[in-house]
């Protein structure tokens, strides 16, 4: 005979091995009487009752209780089911949103709402959701994005730009200064399965010719600042995003010229020096 002081243990669907403590043994002795009762031929509905309301009592008082717990988790359309050890509906809670954030749901181009549910061990579900944001596209050349707000690339006020009313919110619009790329945060975003409204959502999108341009004006300013080696020059080639590197006085016949892409010029801005390109 085991000791009523005695921790044992069980273990879940998961493999986990949790501690029974004398919550769970109420709840175990509780349920193993109602069994009981349950079982006699000449048990009444009193009994039954009373059986009824003590095994109830005894799981609210587990529930309540900071012993580990054994929580269903589950995805909305059958997304995925899982179980969960927890001390707390709390914790369930917790738990639930991180392995809802590690499902596999494709590459969406803009924030989405995923929604669940935490069932408790007297099977009562208690709703979950959780934003899941769009993994952030990376920048050129292994750069850090920098994120800005021009008014010739995303329109708007000039002491407020980038920014439009959409419903009680805004959208605000900023476009990377290395790559081009856009960066929309929509304040009054909507959960299309709930119909909420008032959500944050993130979405990028590609750069184009305003972004880019900006991003080469940009390029070119910050080149600007490391002197050229003595007798060369440097300009724009065509409308391309080409630089021209020109040795001054080289032969006609045989003259030297470079041609840099934004990739090389990124380069040269890193070492703040042209070497990568051209003997100095």
């Amino acid at each position: 005979m085991t000791d009523q002081n005695t921790q044992t243990t069980e273990t879940t669907q998961t493999g986990t091995t949790i501690e029974t403590g004398p919550f769970r043994k109420a709840v175990e002795a509780a349920q193993a009487d109602l069994a009981r009762v349950e079982a006699l031929e000449t048990a009444t509905a009193e009994e039954l009752t009373t059986a009824e309301a003590a095994l109830e009592a005894a799981m609210a008082a587990l529930l309540k209780s900071d012993e580990p717990k054994t929580y269903e988790v589950h995805l909305n359309d059958g997304g995925g089911d899982d179980s969960i050890t927890a001390a707390s509906l709390r914790e369930a809670m917790d738990q639930w949103e991180t392995w809802a954030q590690g499902g596999d749901y494709g590459d969406p181009s803009s924030t989405i709402w995923v929604h669940g549910a935490v069932e408790d061990e007297a099977g009562e579900f208690h709703p979950a959701s959780v934003e899941i944001d769009p993994e952030e596209p990376s920048c050129e050349d292994d750069l850090e994005h920098d994120w800005r707000a021009e008014v010739g690339v995303v329109g708007g006020l000039a002491e407020n730009t980038g920014v439009f009313g959409h419903g009680g919110g805004v959208v605000i619009t900023a476009h990377c200064a290395h790559c081009g790329l856009y960066r929309e945060t929509d304040t009054w975003a909507q959960d299309p399965e709930t119909g909420e409204q008032g959500l944050r959502a993130i979405r990028y999108r590609e750069a184009d010719d305003a972004s880019i341009d900006y991003t080469w004006a940009w390029l070119m300013e910050a080149i600007d600042e490391i002197p050229l080696p003595e007798g060369w020059s440097a300009a724009r080639c065509g409308e391309s995003f080409l630089l021209e590197l020109t040795r001054d006085g080289a032969e006609d016949d045989d003259p030297e010229t470079v041609l840099a892409n934004p990739e090389e010029l990124r380069e040269v801005l890193r070492l703040k020096s042209w070497r990568s390109l051209i003997d100095e």
